[in-house]
């Protein structure tokens, strides 16, 4: 049930309103559907481009005349020229200059905590008024490491959620999952292909995180061996469960956890991205994204496409980085020189979006100061971390400066600034636990359908810009553009053929048991429907 004002209530009319404004058609125009009214991309064109017929009977090639419209409509230039978007938009009216462009977005793993949401995702309400926003739910990347499916789901809408929740606006920007755009994948191939393996075996996360999860998986299998030894007669026959090869050797790393950054700025280029919000650990990811633009765009794009019947000039933009001045990386309540993370074993280590005044409270308590009280200062991060970092969320949460929190706190001792700190957090944090709780409760269906709804509109917009960067990408890598209007077509008869064969062979009645079949025999009895025709 949703009660009057509640944030389901409001995120459904602003859905509603924005269908309104969505999309302009008249019946009278054979081609009106791609003309786009208002803010919102048209829908996906590339995942099925039909040939575009002109008045005179000619056939354009298929798709191109889709996305160049759907660029027009977007703004989009795809980097390079404005001319076959020009000459594609419609006469009556002129698309205004594209706003700026930004991208970001939180792995769906473990329960979001304060870091995030004062690091990243409280930082993009005040983006999607100035830019056109895309925030996605990357569940590509939650999959690098061993993950439960069902807590994937369960996680993906969860985040979602606390996008909206946060503040983020379905009318202002694009809310996805990232799997829910096919163009990531493909993309993040194409680039994995042009990427120097030794540029990845330098991204400082993928030691950091192999080097940890080769001790997890050698630390659980020699408990495993210890047990199992426990319970054997020792007859020594089975091959010993350790080894003298380092961990890093003996362990199942995934590929995935290599590669990941390479889908991560197929991500970044898909959408011609001017900023990307990153903390301080991701910007190596992101300078691998420029690096990457920079070299598809030298050995795919510029004249070369041009003469090979392209349109020229630059395939992707290179991104530049957008870090907050304060709340970019929000430290562990257990050690101030470590990142507050959700992988962290103790949960202690960090305040959880959804977790009770009581707790929250209970946590800081207890959390990790220094010796010297009396004196609460950030002016000495390396040398007071925890001091830096408390005093640091308390003037996120409270609505002031470093400066001015330190100047209110500067006299306090730790059991005076604690609780004070916990007040603020949790005022803080209880009209987003209010809105999140309200966009979790399951609907009249039992289902999220008011969630699944906004991502489902939200991919559809997004799929609308990243197809059309990916259809520019095939084009100058020389791939050959599929024609899905002739497959369908050339598909289409199979069952009647098969029909008239049968009816050939074997009499009126074998016919109509043919045509009563219909499609089922299609899919069933392929074989025996190409012998018949044969």
């Amino acid at each position: 049930m949703m009660l009057a004002g509640s944030t389901r209530t409001l995120v459904a009319s602003r859905l509603l309103a924005r269908r309104g404004r969505a999309c302009c058609c008249s019946a009278s125009s054979p081609s009106s559907s791609l003309v786009v009214v208002g803010a919102r991309a048209p829908p996906p064109l590339l995942r099925a481009p039909a040939a575009a017929v002109a008045a005179d009977g000619s056939r354009a090639a298929p798709g191109r005349r889709a996305i160049a419209t759907t660029r027009a409509a977007t703004g989009d230039n795809g980097g390079g020229s404005n001319g076959a978007a020009a000459a594609a938009a419609p006469s009556s009216s002129s698309p205004p200059p594209r706003r700026p462009r930004v991208l970001s977005g939180v792995q769906p793993t473990g329960r979001l905590h304060l870091g995030n949401y004062l690091g990243a995702i409280r930082n993009w309400v005040g983006l999607q008024d100035t830019h056109e926003a895309f925030f996605c739910v990357v569940d590509l990347h939650a999959i690098t490491s061993p993950h439960d499916p069902r807590e994937l789901r369960e996680a993906t809408r969860a985040m979602a959620a606390a996008y909206i929740a946060a503040g983020v606006d379905p009318r202002k920007a694009h809310i996805f999952v990232q799997s829910h755009v096919p163009a990531h994948a493909e993309l993040g191939w194409l680039l994995e292909c042009v990427t120097p393996v030794g540029w990845l075996g330098r991204m400082t996360q993928f030691k950091d995180k192999s080097r940890k999860m080769a001790q997890k998986q050698q630390a659980e299998a020699q408990e495993a061996a210890g047990a199992a030894g426990s319970g054997s007669d020792g007859d020594g026959g089975g091959p010993s469960s350790s080894s003298s090869s380092s961990p890093s050797e003996n362990a199942s790393v995934g590929t995935g956890l290599m590669t990941y950054p390479v889908l991560m700025a197929a991500d970044i280029l898909l959408y011609q991205a001017d900023l990307v919000p990153v903390g301080e650990d991701q910007k190596q990811h992101l300078e691998l994204a420029r690096d990457l633009a920079a070299r598809v765009n030298a050995q795919f794009g510029g004249k070369a496409w041009k003469k090979r019947g392209g349109r020229g000039g630059r395939l992707l933009t290179v991104p530049e980085p957008m870090i907050p001045p304060a709340g970019a990386r929000v430290m562990s309540l257990l050690d101030g020189a470590s990142k507050m993370s959700k992988s962290a074993d103790n949960d202690a280590s960090r305040i959880n979006l959804t977790d009770t005044p009581e707790q929250i409270r209970a946590k800081l308590r207890r959390c990790k100061t220094d010796s010297v009280d009396g004196a609460i200062s950030a002016a000495d991060p390396r040398g007071r971390p925890e001091a830096a970092n408390l005093l640091a969320i308390y003037a996120l949460c409270s609505g002031q400066t470093v400066a001015q929190a330190e100047a209110e706190c500067s006299g306090l001792r730790w059991g005076d600034f604690k609780p004070r700190l916990a007040d603020a957090v949790v005022a803080h944090l209880e009209p987003f636990q209010r809105r999140y709780a309200e966009l979790m409760a399951p609907g009249p269906q039992g289902g999220h359908e008011l969630l699944d709804e906004v991502l489902a509109e939200g991919a559809e917009a997004a799929a609308a810009v990243a197809d059309a960067t990916l259809w520019d990408v095939r084009d100058a890598m020389g791939f050959v553009h599929p024609r899905r209007d002739m497959v369908r077509r050339a598909a289409r008869p199979t069952a009647a053929a098969a029909a008239a064969a049968a009816t050939t062979g074997a009499g009126a009645a074998t016919a109509a048991a043919g045509a009563g079949a219909g499609a089922g025999a299609e899919k069933k009895q392929p074989a025996t429907a190409a012998a018949a025709a044969s």
